[in-house]
């Protein structure tokens, strides 16, 4: 479960949980759902960035075309957290 990106902490919970005696099989479920909604989120920031890596890829040679030309300062930004695509939106946490 390590390899699918279980933290070690819930790896420990769910083992302790495992050598229980009690009924623990929601308690470890929950723990899973808990991970997969980590993860989701850290996937969900990975391509995010991807995308701002792909865009600044995409139009770099252009942008240093322009600065060249005069036609943008250094100090020209472009503004790419007011750009629609490029926005974070709200991840959606797993309904348990």
């Amino acid at each position: 479960m390590r390899k699918a990106g279980l933290s070690i902490e819930s790896l420990i919970e769910f083992a302790t949980l495992a050598q229980s005696k009690e009924n623990v099989r929601a308690a470890q479920k929950q723990i899973l759902q808990d991970q997969l909604t980590e993860i989701n989120v850290k996937l969900e920031e990975m391509m995010h960035a991807r995308d701002l890596l792909e865009y600044k890829i995409e139009t770099f040679d252009d942008h240093v075309a322009k600065i060249n030309a005069g036609e943008l300062s250094d100090d020209e930004v472009e503004e790419l957290w007011t750009m629609k695509h490029f926005k974070k939106q709200e991840i959606p946490l797993a309904v348990e």
